[in-house]
């Protein structure tokens, strides 16, 4: 929502007077112009905007113009990193607990060497 907002409000924010924004260097912005976006259209580019941050995949088609998109971006990613973070831990949790006869297994030695 965030990135849809800034694409459509550039002037609003006094991030340049003719609209360059990141809305403005996708390929639909070639075809139209930025206020006759759909809402659809709109939340789809900033969607797939925010997915390739996430991902990074980073194909470079769509980046921060300004220096308020590029410190929402700095934002976007750091938040995104801590997203990912907690997605592969949750995952290798998992993981880790599959094999329930190999962690009984390690309980039954923990308690072996606590007698001892």
């Amino acid at each position: 929502c965030i990135w849809a907002h800034l694409g459509l409000e550039a002037e609003m924010y006094a991030i340049s007077e003719e609209g360059d924004c990141w809305l403005s260097r996708t390929h639909l912005a070639q075809e139209k112009p930025i206020k006759d976006f759909t809402a659809g259209e709109t939340y789809r580019l900033a969607l797939y905007f925010c997915v390739v941050v996430l991902t990074t995949v980073g194909f470079g088609d769509i980046s921060p113009v300004n220096h308020v998109e590029t410190i929402a971006m700095t934002i976007t990613v750091f938040l995104t990193g801590l997203t990912w973070a907690w997605v592969v831990a949750n995952v290798v949790g998992v993981i880790g607990q599959l094999d329930m006869f190999s962690i009984s297994f390690n309980q039954a030695m923990d308690d072996l060497n606590t007698l001892m």
